[in-house]
């Protein structure tokens, strides 16, 4: 097992050759599941391959790594012995040399920083910017996205791929599906739409698609940011989220809530002592935040506070 796998990566065997050498000294069929790259492998003990089969059972041997995501499996339910683990074990160490040896492929599942940046910056080139989709594996013309997350560098991904985004904390932009030429289009609305959410679990995370009219609001209020900083009720949210600590978060509660009582939910407080804190926003603002006109108000003006601090 040990000198079939070393000399499979001495010929610069590929990953179905890998998934093919565990099949066959296991007996078993077994598959390889690479998310990042879209990638799934399926061997019979024969060698045919066979990528149609059924979901991965959970008696099943296997062994995984997290970056970039690889799972394999021998497809048997009896209990893994010694041979299947160090047919495993050796079988992702092989894996994890091929992709080493694919630095194209590989960059589309890591998402190298600095080339994303490339290719989604509206002032580079256009052919740094298509050879930088290249090296993020991207084709001209395909189908991307990009999301942007607060405190972390931009992802640029096909579209097609799934959005990872259901554990996050952190406030998620996704801008919208464009050829990849255009990239720095959807980095523009996911940025934008990064600026819309808010810290509440059902406003985490904000696509630029579901933002309608309101996505043009804040490429509007980009482009004028010193005129709508200035304006009287977005300088009130300022200067009351200097009160106290609690301030702003609230205010971020109420102006995405249909009532007080889901409010106190997001902020984990009692009712009462939401009423308490709302009590004072007419002193602290100039206006009553729990009619519909005055949350309007508030939205607005929390939403100019965002779309303008980083500008």
């Amino acid at each position: 097992m040990v000198s079939y796998y070393d000399e499979l990566l001495a010929h610069r065997g590929g990953l179905e050759s890998v998934v093919r050498g565990a099949a066959v000294l296991s007996g078993a069929p077994a598959r390889m599941m690479i998310p990042g790259w879209r990638c799934a492998v399926r061997i019979l003990p024969d060698g045919r391959r066979d990528d149609e089969p059924g979901p991965a059972e959970a008696g099943w041997a296997s062994v995984s790594q997290p970056d970039p995501s690889v799972t394999l499996w021998i497809e048997r339910l009896a209990p893994p012995g010694p041979v299947d683990a160090v047919i495993l074990e050796r079988a992702l160490l092989a894996a994890r040399t091929v992709l080493e040896r694919t630095p194209g492929r590989l960059a589309i599942s890591r998402n190298d920083p600095a080339t994303v940046e490339v290719a989604i910056d509206a002032d580079a080139p256009p052919e740094a910017r298509a050879r930088a989709a290249r090296q993020l594996g991207l084709t001209a013309g395909q189908l991307v996205r990009v999301v942007a997350w607060e405190g972390r560098p931009a992802q640029l991904q096909a579209a097609a791929q799934p959005i990872s985004v259901a554990d996050s904390r952190q406030r998620v932009g996704i801008g919208p599906a464009v050829p990849v030429e255009n990239a720095p289009d959807s980095a523009q609305a996911a940025r934008l739409a990064l600026r819309f959410a808010s810290d509440a679990d059902d406003h985490r995370v904000v696509r630029a698609d579901d933002l309608g009219v309101l996505l043009l609001l804040g490429e509007t209020i980009s482009e004028a940011h010193q005129r709508w900083r200035s304006h009287p009720d977005v300088l009130a949210v300022q200067r009351a989220a200097g009160h106290a600590a609690w301030v702003l978060p609230t205010f971020d509660a109420v102006a995405v809530s249909d009532s007080l009582r889901t409010a106190a939910a997001i902020l984990v407080v009692h009712h009462s002592t939401l009423q308490k804190r709302v009590s004072q926003f007419p002193r602290l603002l100039g206006w009553d935040v729990t009619t519909p006109s005055g949350r309007l108000r508030l939205q607005l003006a929390l939403f100019v506070v965002r779309l303008t601090q980083q500008t």
